[in-house]
């Protein structure tokens, strides 16, 4: 790459040599012509000077006169030799021969007479000489006028030019992305150029330095962006994952142990459905000043998720200490929430799971995620739960399962069985629930309960429910046709296949596919589907029973605000949960609960089915409180769709 200054260097050169040859040139050709016009003269001037009297020699016969002034003339600087024939009276010459000439002669006469003959010998050699001196010193003066003009000319572009340009360079030099905090000033003032050179940077630095403000402006909202959480403030999931492995790299070294704690609030998404998301961002924002007061500078918090929170040890701590720690966590997060004025109190409960490092796992992914899944088993506890190693198989065994739960469908391991719904009034059969079984080939026989929620983690469980419909549908059309009867079928729908485009449109052809009625269909909800987004799931709810399928709510009185649930949506029927058929008779506050639920729901027009009954006595006691519907042991337990026989009537007596 050529710089600035070889260029400067260059252009001087050009101007040096353009100036100086043509000045050179000029003088050289003015000398020249100066030296031939000398040449071609000097004959010129031998006649004005000194013919006549050469000839008035050669008039009187005297050849001594004659000779002397031929050898005066001969002495001059080209004409070298002179010779004059006065035949027959005289014949005088003077000098010698030059090596290279070119003789010229020429007659005297006098009175119209010839009386001589000169000729006259110049000396061209002197001449070319003359011009080579001319030359030589020509270009002498060439070369030391074009040195002095070329060093005057960079001296000059160097102080006006180079200077000021070196001067921005080495300022320019220290510029960096991150340092741009000083302008270009020179000490002394330059060209005009050079100030307007200056003076543009200067103004490209003030435009860098806003626009690197902007940037890092920009970058650190990223970054808080990116690493915490925009409700709280508090470090997110990406930031506690990054902190955990920065620990352990520390703490290995050192020996101490870290104690990652997760706390996940249940139901949290029932505080948006019933009183809006703006009432779920507050709960969460109280829960965190609830942890920050309790583990103050001694814990690292983060929001992990939607509603759930991971903090982990600053300071080493005991067992014993950790433990009285998530006790006081387990009891204040569960401790009523005043939201605003216009809502109640209210509280959710917690579910925490702890795992240590070194203990229990070595990486910051184990850690967060055996911390997760002890916290799910702190929602089936009711209490928190530590991690064991005894732990350890039941977490594979749901590895296992969600591994083969990728392929189960397309293996055809999946198949139903259906248990009666009994009219409690005559024993009749009213219709049967679907309920799904899945014998792996590697696994075994697996419980639903086993793998419903996996499914559900996975995103499989649209495409299995998919499958119970369409073969819940073609097994009771059957069974219909063959029994000449309208038998009813009740299924099981998960919030995330219910609140999907997919649900209606497959439910309706799976019913037109095998001809069966809409009111034979029952779908069932939990009331953990309840607690997602109420709006949308009515909107359901209504859109089936303009079809003319029915719904029910299943395991009824188990949840959060049971009650307003049947004030929200639109039942048809309400499934009693087994753990109040099963206790009712020995524990009266259950037994007036059942009591209530049924008159409840046959004041609001909603039919009651109870689950659970394994006795008479719960059969026969149902039966007198008007409860519609029973299911249960006592009469069946599920069975496959070969052995089905809704004929069948039963009665207490006969179990």
């Amino acid at each position: 790459m050529q710089t600035i200054t070889f260029k400067l260097i260059i252009s001087s050169l050009l101007v040096a040599i353009l100036t100086t040859t043509a000045y050179t040139t000029f003088a050289l050709q003015k000398t020249l012509s100066e030296v031939n016009a000398e040449f071609e003269s000097s004959i010129e001037q031998f006649k004005e000077s000194y013919l006549p009297s050469l000839e008035e020699a050669v008039w009187n016969f005297n050849d001594t006169q004659a000779q002397q002034i031929i050898n005066g003339v001969t002495t001059s600087v080209y004409i070298k030799r002179i010779e004059v024939e006065a035949l027959p009276y005289f014949e005088v010459e003077a000098g010698e021969m030059p090596s290279i000439t070119e003789p010229s002669s020429f007659s005297l006469n006098r009175e119209g007479k010839r009386i001589a003959t000169i000729r006259i010998y110049l000396d061209k050699g002197i001449r070319e000489q003359r011009i080579k001196e001319e030359i030589f010193e020509a270009l002498y003066f060439l070369l030391v006028f074009f040195t002095l003009q070329t060093a005057a000319i960079f001296l000059a572009v160097r102080m006006s030019v180079l200077k000021g340009l070196q001067e921005i360079s080495s300022s320019v030099e220290n510029y960096s992305v991150n340092q741009l905090d000083s302008k270009i000033e020179f000490q002394s003032s330059k060209t005009y150029e050079i100030e307007l050179i200056k003076d543009s940077i200067n103004h490209l630095i003030e435009r860098l330095q806003g626009e690197q403000t902007k940037t890092l402006q920009y970058q650190m909202k990223l970054e808080e962006e990116s690493n915490y959480d925009s409700l709280t403030h508090l470090p997110n999931r990406k930031n506690c994952q990054f902190y955990l492995q920065q620990r352990i790299v520390k703490d290995l070294a050192l020996g101490e142990i870290v104690y990652v704690i997760h706390i996940d609030f249940l139901n949290f998404k029932s505080i948006n459905s019933l009183y809006g998301s703006h009432m779920g961002d507050q709960f969460l924002i109280t829960a965190k000043h609830k942890l920050e007061t309790i583990l103050e500078e001694n814990f690292y918090i983060s929001r992990y998720g939607s509603d759930r929170f991971v903090v982990v040890n600053y300071n080493p701590f005991h067992r014993h200490e950790v433990e009285l720690i998530v006790d006081l966590l387990k009891k204040e997060l569960e401790s009523p929430v005043a939201l605003s004025q216009d809502v109640s109190d209210f509280s959710l409960n917690v579910s925490i799971g702890i795992v240590t490092f070194p203990h229990d796992f070595s990486s910051a992914e184990a850690l967060l995620l055996a911390s997760e899944r002890m916290a799910k088993e702190s929602r089936k506890l009711s209490r928190p739960v530590y991690y064991e190693k005894a732990l350890d198989m039941e977490i594979n065994e749901r590895d296992q399962i969600r591994q083969s739960l990728t392929t189960a469908l397309k293996k055809e391991e999946f198949s139903l069985n259906y248990q009666p719904i009994v009219n409690l009034s005559d024993g009749s059969i009213h219709g049967y629930e679907a309920l799904i079984r899945w014998h792996s080939p590697e696994l075994g026989f697996i419980p639903p309960d086993r793998f419903i929620e996996i499914a559900e983690d996975e995103s499989l469980i649209i495409p299995i429910e998919e499958w119970v419909i369409n073969t819940a549908c073609r097994d009771i059309s059957q069974l219909s046709v063959l029994n000449n009867l309208k038998i009813k079928i009740a299924i099981n729908i998960s919030y995330q296949h219910f609140i999907s485009d997919r649900f209606i449109p497959n439910l309706q052809r799976a019913i037109s596919k095998v001809d069966l009625h809409p009111e034979q269909i029952e779908i069932e909800l939990t009331e953990r589907v309840l607690a997602e987004d109420a709006y949308q799931v009515e909107t359901k709810i209504q859109r089936l029973k303009q079809m003319g399928i029915k719904v029910s709510i299943d395991d009824f009185g188990t949840g959060f605000s049971a009650l307003n649930y049947l004030k929200d949506f639109s039942f048809d029927t309400l499934k009693i949960d087994k753990s109040f058929v099963q206790s009712m008779l020995s524990n009266e506050r259950n037994l007036a609960l059942v009591k209530n639920i049924i008159r409840l729901a046959h004041d609001l027009d909603i039919e009651v089915i109870a689950e659970g009954i394994e006795l008479e006595h719960q059969y026969q006691s149902l039966a007198k409180m008007r409860c519609n519907f029973g299911q249960g042991y006592l009469m069946s337990r599920p069975v496959p769709f070969k052995e089905l026989n809704p004929t069948t009537t039963f009665s207490p007596s006969d179990k």
